[in-house]
């Protein structure tokens, strides 16, 4: 870590005395980490939100940009825009982590991973992120946590441009609006010339992504109401040996309806597309698929007390077609039932929340998962949480089916689901303007999925331990704000106390920003990342600067500018790929209604 990275983080944190100015009360924020609506402090998780406010002030260029200041997670991208981007949550693998668009599963069946950069953060209203074991009430992912993407649903008009370096154009349009019948639709549009991705490249490589997302909601009867959104994102890639496409869709159709007094019931059908084609030399198409239906209900008890329940099935469905060969290497499908309860109670001397789940799958059969975490207030204002959990991840279509190439990385139906269980200890605490946040974790995994032996097959072979400590703190003081988080952890292989791969011991990530009262808004954020290890060796920790500015011309009208890479730094993510030097963005936006 490179000590004028943090000077220059401190320049506008030490600019005013916080006593300057007047005490102000911070307004609740509500999440969903147990699957209803709770305000941060009564959650006995560790959550962190990003909200619309804080996409607009960061003008991130990408959702990993987002991602990578938040506690516990660590991200790679494989070089320019568009590649191959890895998230990985408290030390777990890229594939522990459950992903919700808008309630919808939608990780990769065959690889098990996300596709990040298909998400353009002009589509983002707010994310969740709830960093430990949710197995017992999602299923199947959840081992390092959950991350959940609500689209956005602006009232009115909106719409942005900006250009900037690598010939990075963007444009984004929005329109909601309605009382008895809401409605929503956002539009996105992104073309880069890109950078040569790799170390050996010498050619800029293109990007292009488009995407969709609307919904609308309507009232029934009484309290009843029923919504469908959808999310289309298409991207373009270009790489050495020719290009690649991809299609990722979800779409949502969900029933409310409050049946009693005391009862609450949602039923929600979804399906989720994945589907990766590559041309060129070796040309390939990977098509998943995944349809599910989750009837959840939620029983008030009392004004304290509450139990939420429900039943879950999913049906993935995978195809590799090689179209260089014009064969079929696989066409598999893998079904899930599930069913799960929780308890939920509240009362003066202290908090509580008991999980249950019992998966059925196709393949692997029956599994068993649990959670119970128990929130003590130990003074006003702060409280202190203790819980345990498990939490598995089933095998992917890949690594249950893939015939392999030329008898090589093939699949294996006698897998078993990866499986963890989880200890940790918190303290929040929140006073008028200012929250800070201590969670101490430790993770265990067992049977690893990787693809070893003679031919390479994929088997359950190793164990991992990962260990941590996350600590946030924010402050929002007059017109100044400051947020500041740091991760440290241990994330081992069991088998020879190795370091898991591109996965940093310490993170540190700190940003304030100042509201001027003639109308311009400057934020300054500063990431310093310690050295990791990959296939090639160990990679040198970085620290990078980024500066953005935001200035309201009236009317709804705002400029709005961005320096990424302040210094300059060359660094890498992972060994012998490329990352972006210093480069700039400016866009104007225009939003009725805002200052």
């Amino acid at each position: 870590m490179q000590k004028n990275r943090l000077t220059a983080a401190m320049i506008l944190a030490g600019a005013v005395p916080f006593t300057a100015f007047a005490e102000q009360q911070l307004e609740p924020v509500v999440v969903t980490p147990g699957r209803t609506a709770q305000t941060m402090d009564e959650s006995l998780a560790a959550v962190s939100v990003i909200t619309r406010e804080d996409i607009e002030r960061i003008q991130p260029p990408t959702l990993t940009e987002l991602l990578r200041l938040q506690p516990g997670i660590d991200v790679v991208r494989s070089g320019s825009f568009g590649t191959n981007t890895s998230v990985f949550l408290r030390g777990t693998n890229s594939n522990h982590t459950l992903v919700l668009i808008d309630g919808v599963r939608a990780s990769s069946a065959t690889t098990g991973q996300f596709a990040w950069e298909s998400v353009d953060p002009a589509q983002i209203e707010r994310i969740e992120i709830v960093r430990g074991p949710r197995a017992a009430l999602y299923g199947s992912e959840a081992i390092g946590g959950v991350i959940q993407i609500f689209t956005r649903e602006p009232q009115g008009i909106t719409a942005r441009a900006e250009y900037g370096s690598f010939n990075t154009r963007r444009v984004d349009v929005g329109y909601g609006g309605g009382d008895t019948i809401r409605y929503h639709i956002n539009g996105s549009w992104v073309d880069t010339d890109g950078f040569p991705p790799q170390r050996s490249d010498t050619e800029d490589r293109g990007y292009t992504n488009r995407s969709v997302n609307g919904g609308i909601t309507a009232p029934l009867w009484g309290e009843a109401t029923a919504s469908l959104t959808g999310w289309v994102s298409q991207g373009d890639l270009e790489f050495s040996n020719g290009e690649q496409e991809t299609e990722n869709r979800a779409i949502n159709f969900r029933f409310e309806d409050q049946l009693m007094t005391n009862w609450f019931h949602s039923l929600q059908i979804s399906y989720a597309l994945d589907e990766l084609t590559t041309a060129g030399a070796q040309r390939n198409k990977i098509t998943t698929h995944r349809r599910s239906i989750d009837w959840q209900n939620n029983f008030a008890l009392t004004d304290r007390q509450m139990i939420i329940s429900g039943v879950n099935y999913y049906k993935d469905h995978g195809r590799n077609r090689n179209l260089a060969a014009g064969v079929l290497d696989f066409d598999e499908s893998a079904s899930n039932y599930g069913i799960f309860a929780s308890y939920l109670g509240n009362f003066d001397f202290a908090t509580f929340e008991v999980s249950a789940r019992h998966d059925d799958h196709e393949e692997f059969g029956g599994e068993t998962t649990g959670s119970t975490a128990i929130g003590i207030p130990i003074a006003p204002n702060t409280q202190l949480r203790l819980s345990y959990g498990t939490a598995f991840k089933a095998p992917t279509l890949n690594n249950l089916y893939h015939p392999g190439f030329g008898g090589f990385w093939g699949g294996n139906l006698d897998l078993e689901p990866e499986r963890s269980r989880s200890i940790e200890a918190g303290l929040e605490h929140r006073y008028l303007d200012q929250r800070f946040s201590i969670s101490v974790f430790d993770t265990e995994v067992d049977n690893l999925i990787q693809y070893a032996g003679e031919n390479s097959q994929a088997i359950n072979v190793d164990e991992a331990r990962i260990r941590g400590f996350e600590f946030e703190y924010d402050l929002y003081r007059g017109d100044w704000t400051y947020r500041a988080n740091l991760t440290m952890q241990r994330a081992r292989d069991l088998s020879d106390d190795s370091r898991l791969a591109r996965r940093p011991d310490e993170k540190l990530t700190l940003m304030a920003g100042y509201n001027f009262d003639f109308g311009l808004n400057l934020n300054l954020e500063t990431l310093l990342v310690g050295s990791r290890v990959d296939d090639e060796g160990d990679i040198p920790g970085y620290g990078l600067t980024n500066i953005t500015a935001r200035y309201n011309l009236g009317r709804g009208i705002s400029v709005e500018g961005r320096i990424e890479n302040v210094f300059d730094k060359d660094y890498e993510l992972a060994s012998n790929y490329n990352t972006p030097g210093r480069s700039y963005f400016a866009g104007i936006r225009y939003q009725p209604g805002t200052n």
